[in-house]
């Protein structure tokens, strides 16, 4: 049985892993939030545009653009009215360092556990 949210958040996940991309879109659904989804660089950077979201969780390994080159173009579009949070498999700190000097607000390796992506949800 889930709970609804206190704040229903609207959040775009961008993976081009068609398993992940569906499980996370399920798991927000779930939890009374909002999912839409994209599996490239370019169909985030739309959806960012038309949907609005709250909050992105957007993979680093994308097959049109680095998950970063995504981040840098939303923070030049707009500014910080969006939390971005980087998903990735890397956990090195050079890996780390670039995301948030991209713009991203958080760094997540990956697999995304329930209570990581609640505690993400409240912030």
């Amino acid at each position: 049985m889930t709970t609804a949210p206190s704040r229903q958040r609207r959040v775009l996940v961008v993976d081009d892993d068609d398993d992940s991309r569906e499980l996370l879109e399920e798991l927000l659904n779930l939890s009374g939030h909002c999912a839409v989804t994209a599996a490239s660089a370019a169909e985030a950077l739309d959806k960012i545009t038309s949907e609005k979201p709250d909050l992105a969780l957007i993979d680093l390994s994308l097959p049109d653009a680095d998950g970063c080159e995504v981040a840098r173009q939303v923070r030049e579009r707009l500014g910080r009215d969006i939390r971005l949070v980087a998903l990735t498999g890397y956990s090195d700190p050079v890996t780390r360092q670039r995301a948030f000097d991209s713009g991203f607000d958080r760094f997540v390796v990956k697999p995304l556990i329930g209570n990581t992506l609640e505690a993400l949800l409240l912030e």
